[in-house]
């Protein structure tokens, strides 16, 4: 993930620890830090590619982190935190806005349709098609003919109690022998 440092002293120099840094890896482009006892406001936008970090109303950030080499692989999902290194801190009126999703989902069955979409790449494995599900047995794989590079995949699985399978990603297309 990424973290946006607050931090109350005032620096001369902003620097990668600094108020508004993206921590520890980039100053921000000033450091506007109100007197100690003071609230400030912070204000993110995250939304990929873009970082934008606001301090007490001036912007302090405009990144575009898929061109930073140490930021661009980052988790673009997850959890917000707080964070406190042994000093008291106060945080007041939290607010989050959702941003309209950029993601787009990519369905790769959704019936027997989307069959074109795959080959078997390894064994003989006994592939029915029933409506929206795959029902497969016996030893292979079968394989999406497209490469995907970065994702994420949601699907369901439902298999009998002893059953042996998983999901290939980032194979080279030749089943076991791909990875």
């Amino acid at each position: 993930g990424m973290r946006v440092n607050v931090f109350h002293q005032k620096d001369e120099k902003p620097n990668a620890q600094s108020m508004g840094s993206i921590f520890p890896l980039v100053a921000p482009r000033l450091v506007n830090v109100r007197n100690q006892g003071e609230w400030n406001d912070i204000r993110i936008l995250s939304d990929w590619p873009k970082l934008q970090v606001w301090v007490n109303g001036e912007m302090v950030q405009d990144l575009d982190v898929s061109a930073h080499p140490e930021l661009k692989y980052r988790l673009r999902r997850g959890y917000l935190g707080l964070v406190n290194l042994s000093y008291p801190v106060r945080f007041r009126n939290f607010r989050i806005r959702e941003l309209p999703a950029k993601d787009r989902w990519e369905p790769l069955y959704t019936g027997p349709a989307d069959a074109g979409k795959w080959f078997i790449s390894e064994g003989k494995p006994q592939l029915d098609l029933l409506g929206e599900v795959i029902y497969v047995d016996g030893a292979g794989h079968w394989a999406t003919k497209e490469k995907f590079r970065d994702f994420e995949l949601q699907l369901y699985i439902r298999g009998c109690r002893y059953h042996n399978g998983g999901v290939l990603f980032r194979s080279e297309g030749h089943g076991t022998k791909g990875f």
